[in-house]
């Protein structure tokens, strides 16, 4: 903005005091033009972010409910896989078409999309959004990152776990102490699943609109975290002691709350 000078002399105060509140408003009104401006285009950044967001959260919980899908088929498929590594592990040279099953490796997982969260924070937009609504936001795009890292775990573990196939599919001919080794792997397959369950159950509970997640049910049945009911009877004597020994600091824990 240019601040030109008068076009004709000033002679009087009076004329001084006009031409100074005249630039006065002048720049008032400029710069209130620049802030107006400014705030529709911050505003307009802001709107469009959201919808963004939105487009990529509903792909999220797409990709969400497949991983789902894919936890459950995942988890019956390694735990089929045990079942038959073990029956061949106690019952030494059986022959494949006699094994109660086949040995199946696959994982499957949707990747999640984030390119329009780290924009917005790259940009500096989430600057112009209210707090908590990018605290909510974080928080998500935080969980489902993690959620990404199990799901990377679990293909490294399938993929180690196959890797004897590379040489012979037939598990047969392996020998005992590869047998042992691919029980282990398998088992490691396992665990990994179950922390990708954890993290899906977990990501609902935060955000209820991804949806369907495993239950808890599902998550720490293959792990036999639940005893059945004549095991409970035959350990109760064992468990009153276990009981006995942690209660103190129970106790305690649940006092410091």
């Amino acid at each position: 903005m240019d601040v030109h000078a008068p076009s004709e002399p000033i002679h009087t105060w009076k004329d001084f005091f006009l031409h100074l509140i005249t630039i006065t408003i002048g720049l008032l009104i400029a710069l209130s033009m620049e802030a107006g401006v400014e705030w529709m285009h911050h505003r307009n950044e802001v709107k469009e972010t959201r919808e963004a967001l939105r487009v990529e959260r509903e792909h999220n919980r797409k990709s969400f409910a497949m991983n789902t899908v894919h936890y459950r088929t995942g988890g019956a498929l390694m735990q089929n896989n045990l079942l038959v590594l073990v029956y061949l592990q106690q019952h030494p040279g059986t022959p494949e078409e006699k094994l109660p099953g086949i040995i199946v490796w696959g994982t499957y997982y949707e990747p999640i999309t984030e390119a329009t969260w780290k924009t917005a924070t790259q940009t500096g937009v989430t600057a112009l959004m209210p707090q908590d609504e990018v605290t909510k936001d974080d928080a998500l795009y935080s969980e489902l990152e993690i959620l990404e890292s199990t799901q990377v775990d679990l293909y490294r573990a399938v993929t180690q776990a196959q890797k004897y196939a590379f040489i012979d599919p037939d598990v047969t001919h392996l020998t005992p102490a590869q047998l042992e080794t691919e029980i282990e792997l398998t088992q490691n397959v396992l665990e990994a699943n179950y922390r990708r369950g954890a993290w899906l159950m977990g990501v609902n509970k935060d955000f209820p609109d991804f949806t369907p997640a495993p239950s808890m049910q599902e998550i720490i049945e293959p792990i036999h975290f639940i005893r059945s009911p004549e095991d409970r009877k035959k350990l109760a004597a064992a468990a009153a002691i276990t009981n006995a020994r942690v209660k103190p600091a129970f106790a305690a824990a649940i006092a410091a709350k």
